[in-house]
């Protein structure tokens, strides 16, 4: 996370800088992506509770950081920017599930996972357009 830019304070390109550098990583480093492959799709009562308790501290962290000075003046003013904002939320836990589901059933490889990022930035793209004012897009 030292190499995402927290001045960023747009919540979609700092996810976009986030999905880059997790990219990069899984490309230098296959067996990184086959290990986090295996345990985002594992059984979770499987896995040992004090495990569990350290992948939930660190996903708290990872928020924590990730959503650290959003600036929610770029939402449209028509409508709640926190409701906006959960929904972008809502949609990054759906298709986070669709990506286990996939990888679960094999769907995934390393060598697919450049048409998933495109992906992924063609929904944030749209997410921008629907729900940033005209001019920040």
């Amino acid at each position: 996370m030292a190499h995402i830019d927290i001045e960023q304070t747009d919540f979609i390109e700092r996810m976009k800088e986030a999905t880059r550098l997790k990219w990069t990583v899984y490309l230098n480093n296959p067996a990184i992506f086959q290990f986090a492959s295996m345990f985002f799709t594992s059984d979770m009562s499987e896995v040992p509770e004090r495990l569990k308790e350290q992948y939930s501290k660190m996903q708290e962290n990872g928020y924590a950081f990730m959503y650290k000075g959003i600036d929610y003046s770029l939402f449209r003013e028509d409508v709640s920017s926190e409701k906006l904002f959960h929904i972008i939320q809502y949609f990054l836990a759906g298709y986070e599930e669709r990506l286990r589901m996939e990888v679960k059933r094999k769907m995934i490889e390393l060598s697919d996972f450049d048409a998933y990022v495109e992906e992924f930035f063609e929904y944030l793209d749209i997410l921008k357009v629907t729900f940033y004012k005209e001019e920040k897009q």
